[in-house]
């Protein structure tokens, strides 16, 4: 049984961090739900990608959340690590 995991930016750390979680076979439960400040279509290692725009709710659904940039003028960890605990 793997975990629900989010990656929370969509920059190259966080796709970077999604092709590793994939390279390493990550013991994750379906996909890994990808948020940023706004809801988009992307394309994260050759494969498209519906970016989910972060919210608690969302924090809720997940076991662990990776923080991997920064995003927007507060930055994405300051803004959102207490919804995510």
């Amino acid at each position: 049984m793997g975990l629900k995991v989010g990656v929370l930016g969509v920059g190259p750390v966080g796709e970077h961090l999604v092709r590793i979680l994939n390279e390493r076979k990550f013991p994750v439960d379906g996909p890994i739900t990808i948020m940023a400040t706004r809801e988009r279509n992307e394309i994260i290692d050759g494969v498209p990608v519906n970016v989910q725009k972060v919210s608690e709710d969302l924090f809720k659904k997940l076991d662990l959340v990776f923080f991997a940039e920064k995003e927007g003028s507060k930055g994405a960890s300051l803004e959102w690590a207490d919804n995510a605990s």
